[in-house]
């Protein structure tokens, strides 16, 4: 279970009347960004994030606003890649 999972179960349980909740895709993608960029577990996995920006852009002397605003836009995709990418190393690793 990824972490993402676990924090939302977890906000799930606190919740008395699941059956009232219901988000359509917006918001359900609102929550999902709310939660990555205001958990502490996702700090270094965030920074790690930045620093690729940074290295991809080096030659150009970049304002920190611009790659603040790259950062949140493509952190969910990048996160969600880098997850995969985790999960099937680890795969890989158990079958050896």
């Amino acid at each position: 279970m990824y972490p993402i999972e676990r924090y939302l179960l977890r906000l799930k349980s606190y919740v008395r009347a699941m059956s009232n909740i219901q988000l359509d895709s917006t918001e359900w993608v609102q929550a999902h960004r709310y939660v990555l960029f205001n958990s502490n577990e996702i700090i270094p996995f965030r920074e790690l994030h930045k620093e690729r920006i940074k290295s991809r852009i080096r030659p150009r002397r970049v304002p920190e606003e611009v790659i603040n605003k790259i950062h949140i836009e493509e952190f969910c995709d990048w996160f969600r890649n880098y997850v995969v990418a985790m999960s099937n190393t680890e795969k890989v690793g158990d079958i050896r």
